[in-house]
């Protein structure tokens, strides 16, 4: 098992460049390779292993020895993230399908500048908002359905409600999104089309 010296971590602490660079070129392959079990995807995997290693520098002077648990914690948790954010985007794709091409149809025809767009992370936030107003059981389904991809099946019978109440909640919570966030934003997050 790899694992940096204490006198890197401390380095790192000390907001040392040098001990940065041997923490990062140790684990950047296995933290890679780790990554890649859960996202199989390489260029994603590198964003997700250079995002940690960046939050680690930025957040430098408050690490313990050892620190390969943290590593390995943090990228986990950042593919978790990741996959989280992917399932709630196709989600709503399938959820909205229809009205987002209408809506992507119009502004394709349309003169005017299309969107004063939120950055990514305040529409996650507001997203996340809008989940956390929403009655319990419409926000429990809504959480199942769109962050965890379970079907509305398996959500039926884990939480004693037919499948036509779980779509009940499933389009409540979608058009409260709608309503709050507009189509504009919610296709835009949707299809990536951020201003960052």
């Amino acid at each position: 098992m790899i694992q940096a010296a204490p006198e890197i971590v401390k380095g790192i602490n000390l907001g040392d460049e040098k001990s940065f660079k041997r923490l990062y070129d140790m684990y950047w392959s296995y933290l890679c390779s780790l990554a890649t079990v859960y996202v199989p995807n390489p260029q994603i995997v590198e964003e997700i292993v250079n995002d940690v290693f960046m939050n680690i520098w930025a957040h430098r002077g408050h690490y313990n020895y050892p620190i390969h648990g943290y590593l390995v914690n943090s990228v986990k948790n950042a593919c978790v993230t990741r996959l989280r954010s992917e399932t709630l985007k196709t989600r709503l794709k399938e959820g909205y399908e229809k009205d987002l091409l209408v809506f992507a149809q119009q502004r394709c025809l349309a003169d005017d500048c299309p969107l004063e767009l939120l950055s990514a992370k305040e529409t996650e936030a507001r997203i996340h908002a809008i989940a956390d107003s929403l009655p319990q059981r419409c926000r429990q389904v809504f959480e199942k359905y769109f962050y965890y991809g379970e079907s509305t099946d398996a959500i039926a019978e884990e939480m004693g409600i037919s499948q036509s109440t779980v779509r009940v909640h499933i389009k409540t919570a979608l058009d409260r999104m709608k309503s709050e966030l507009g189509m504009a934003v919610l296709f835009a997050y949707i299809f990536g089309g951020f201003i960052s």
